[in-house]
């Protein structure tokens, strides 16, 4: 237990036995036929069958704290006592001390052989209920820690944030990531007009599943889990200066599988992981941006990956694209405009995107579009007279695939997913038009 829970504890203890009273002796009038009562370490009474007794003192109760021990009192014995009833009174301990007095109220030769089993139960109950307690605490505590490291704070408090991570046990000196998971919908393409009842029904599906989370997302003791809202939530992954970034990546991917197929098959949900830059705790709202940025290219695209790093070359690319300003789309446009203009657009812009991807070679993007090598060229030749550009320039290739990713997207997107074979299926009759 971290030095901030403890502190906790010595706070809580007063509270503690009170709020827990009444549903101990609920459940325990429901076990035993015998009246009980409960009362906290100053002797007052705070939970009983008899409701009119709580928040009475019953002093006998301190004698049993300072024994620590067992008392019982026959009827004859409770005459001479003001609020005492006959029965068997015992200490409640937790962490080894008593917090407070369990009362069973009866002839002491009939209720003794139930204090022991009364006040295992009670004690039990009290360390299931304070643990349970402690790490909503905890859990609320490095909730508030991940906040102030992933929002710029330009109040300078980032001493707080130091001390908040000591206390809960967190060393911020080593440099790390941030990963961020997003959880969406996953359509249904036979019953996309229906609802999916289970993910409709399950808005707090991250909390419920808090412990998973940590099985399959943490393997640092130093690894920081917070659930950000009821769709995202986020690790701030420990880097090792040992352990190059393409191989945490490959090992991370692996290690969350579990948990990407888990919540697809149970709950219809896709998880989307994005990995920020490295950075040191002062700059860990840098890292969150650029995963944050990650995910938001990725509504733009039609990747199929759900894997994203920020540094990726595609993202990269698209995120200058998606940051053009107005008057800078309209430039790109302008230049170009006959090449997007052409009612073949479609098709000559998906050849010549394979053709980038193809490294500019002629054979290979020829049998990747299962396309004679003659076609291929005309095609070219008739971009490059579009839009006045050496197709065989690198420099003048990039500019247009730039325009083409940026402008426009739903023009391009069609064809992007139509791919390959939608090109060989038009045949020679549309290659002829083409060219």
């Amino acid at each position: 237990m971290t030095e901030f829970i403890v502190r906790r504890c010595l706070l809580f203890d007063a509270y503690f036995l009170a709020s827990i009273a009444p549903t101990i002796v609920s459940n325990m009038t429901k076990m035993i036929d015998y009246p009980i009562s409960i009362t906290d370490e100053k002797g007052y009474i705070i939970g009983a069958t008899d409701s009119h007794r709580v928040k009475t003192l019953h002093k006998p109760s301190l004698e049993v704290i300072d024994r620590n021990d067992a008392v019982s009192f026959n009827e004859e014995q409770v005459t001479l006592l003001e609020n005492v009833l006959p029965g068997v009174a015992a200490p409640i301990l937790f962490q080894k001390r008593p917090i407070g007095v369990l009362g069973i109220i009866g002839k002491p030769e009939e209720v003794s052989p139930f204090v022991k089993p009364v006040k295992n139960y009670i004690e039990l109950f009290c360390t299931e209920t304070f643990h349970h307690d402690m790490n909503i605490l905890e859990n609320q505590s490095v909730n508030t820690l991940v906040k102030y490291l992933i929002n710029p704070d330009p109040s300078g408090h980032f001493e707080q944030a130091m001390h908040m991570a000591d206390l809960l046990g967190f060393d911020l000196s080593t440099n790390r990531a941030c990963i961020l998971f997003q959880l969406d919908h996953t359509p249904n393409l036979f019953h996309s007009h229906r609802s999916d009842t289970r993910t409709d029904s399950t808005p707090n599906v991250l909390y419920s599943q808090y412990d998973r989370l940590k099985y399959f997302c943490i393997d640092h003791h130093q690894d920081i889990l917070s659930i950000l809202n009821p769709r995202q939530f986020i690790v701030l992954k420990t880097i090792s200066e040992k352990e190059t970034m393409p191989a945490l990546l490959q090992r991370y991917k692996e290690k969350t599988s579990g948990l990407v197929e888990y919540f697809q098959s149970k709950y219809r949900l896709t998880i989307t992981v994005s990995v920020g830059s490295t950075q040191n705790a002062r700059h860990l709202a840098i890292s969150y941006n650029d995963a944050v940025n990650a995910l938001n290219v990725t509504k733009h695209t039609n990747t199929e990956s759900h894997f994203l790093y920020y540094n990726d070359l595609d993202i990269n690319i698209q995120s200058l694209i998606l940051n053009l300003t107005p008057s800078e789309k309209k430039r790109l446009h302008l230049a170009i405009h006959r090449f997007y203009d052409d009612s073949h657009y479609e098709v000559l812009a998906q050849t010549f995107m394979t053709y980038c991807q193809c490294n500019m070679n002629l054979s290979e993007t020829s049998r990747k579009l299962f396309l004679h090598r003659n076609s291929l060229v005309y095609r070219l030749n008739k971009i490059a007279r579009l839009t006045s550009l050496d197709i065989s320039n690198f420099e003048h290739c990039f500019y247009l695939y730039f325009a083409i990713k940026n402008f426009p997207v739903q023009k391009h997107s069609a064809a992007s997913d139509s791919g390959c074979q939608k090109i060989q299926k038009q045949g020679q009759k549309k290659d002829q038009a083409v060219t």
